[in-house]
């Protein structure tokens, strides 16, 4: 039977929290993404939640001011398409393409005013 000494007692310590030190390390590296991942998706998830509701409003006076401008460009292209109507003679190229530019406006203004009232993930959560 041996005896044990102090340095193999110190030995014997060492090795074993050099194996649960390797073992926590592998551990982890297995692991950390796992954990990595599912922290990112809460955070993730907080996030949109915290932009929606603070754009909400500035979203909410985009809107309003969308659709002002909305009924700005069709009054002006009723205008014009009247003005071409009663008065072919004095229609001018400027003119046609004054209302090709309004009716680009009007159909980019109701494209903005589409995406910007589309419900996110975020605000559905």
């Amino acid at each position: 039977m041996q005896k044990v000494t102090q340095r193999h007692g110190i030995t014997f310590a060492l090795s074993t929290f050099g194996s649960v030190v390797s073992i926590i390390g592998i551990f982890w590296f297995l692991l950390k993404p796992f954990v990595v991942e599912a922290v990112a998706e809460e955070l993730k998830g907080k996030i949109k939640q915290i932009v929606a509701s603070e754009l909400q409003p500035t979203n909410a006076a985009f809107a309003v001011v969308l659709r002002g401008q909305i009924r700005a460009v069709r009054q002006q292209i009723a205008s014009l398409e009247f003005r071409k109507e009663r008065d072919l003679q004095t229609w001018t190229a400027r003119d046609n393409q004054d209302l090709a530019t309004a009716r680009a406006d009007l159909l980019a203004s109701e494209a903005a005013l589409s995406a910007l009232q589309k419900p996110t993930v975020a605000t559905t959560q």
